[in-house]
């Protein structure tokens, strides 16, 4: 003969349990209300308003200033092998890799004073320009670093890292469908959209950028107005040197643009 199974309905458990989700999610908000306090107070404290620019870190108008930069294509040794380097990274291990030199062809033009035109076709599935100033010998702390800046087409990612170290380490501004993103590169692993805004970037249009470094604390101004600001209490990179990077993936879009007139101030209080 079959019996049918019977439960007990334990309202006191019942409602405990709905008590403590309810303290998880108030304690949840309260964490991140006392964070989001902590990063207006650290942002409070260096607005760009308090800061005094020094000594002209870049260009330094000795000798030729297109050969400080060093640059690579979607052809880099180094990151060929990206995606299982960085997992070697996070899993603590050492990665061993071989750079190779590259020179840009007549589609990437810089000159002299660091003027940068890039007409890349879209052919392949993976196109990159990629400089940086070598950080060995650019060693960076608080600066003020400005150019101007023009998308001809509207290929995907278009981004400046600073306290550069290398691929696998920086910070950037990454500006990419339609917003601007705060990112970090620690160890290989990518921090994505720290914090964001809408920007979408007009072709043609030349745009005075603006990045503010100091201690922790970077800001992007965009034609004078502030668009993203942060502190970095983590304070993964106390130095290092700057990269300027445009990709493309689809193997549709050309990379079109111009960078110019780039500057570095140091900067103090």
């Amino acid at each position: 003969m079959l019996q049918a199974a019977s439960c007990r309905f334990n309202s006191q458990d019942y409602f405990m349990n709905i008590i403590k989700r309810k303290f998880k999610t108030l304690m949840r908000i309260l964490r991140e209300n006392a964070q989001d306090f902590k990063m207006q107070l650290a942002i409070k404290k260096h607005r760009k308003s308090s800061f005094t620019k020094l000594a002209i870190l870049y260009p330094q108008r000795v000798g030729n200033v297109q050969s400080s930069w060093i640059y690579h294509s979607e052809n880099w040794t180094k990151v060929k092998s990206r995606w299982k380097d960085r997992q070697q990274l996070k899993d603590g291990r050492s990665v061993t890799i071989i750079d190779n030199y590259e020179a840009p062809g007549d589609d990437v033009e810089m000159d002299n004073a660091g003027n940068l035109n890039v007409n890349v076709s879209a052919t392949g599935d993976d196109k990159w320009v990629y400089y940086y100033l070598k950080p060995e010998e650019h060693i960076w702390r608080n600066f003020e670093w400005k150019f101007y800046v023009k998308r001809i087409s509207n290929f995907r990612e278009l981004q400046f890292g600073f306290r550069y170290r290398d691929f696998y380490n920086r910070y950037r501004f990454r500006q990419e469908k339609g917003k601007i993103f705060f990112d970090k590169v620690l160890n290989g692993q990518f921090q994505n959209d720290i914090c964001s805004k809408e920007f979408i970037m007009e072709l043609n249009r030349e745009y005075e950028f603006k990045i503010i470094c100091f201690d922790y604390y970077f800001a992007l101004l965009i034609d004078g107005s502030v668009y993203l600001e942060i502190y970095d209490f983590e304070k993964s990179f106390k130095e290092g040197s700057i990269a300027i990077i445009l990709w493309e993936n689809n193997g549709k879009i050309p990379i079109q643009a111009t960078i110019r007139d780039q500057q570095l101030h140091e900067l103090s209080k």
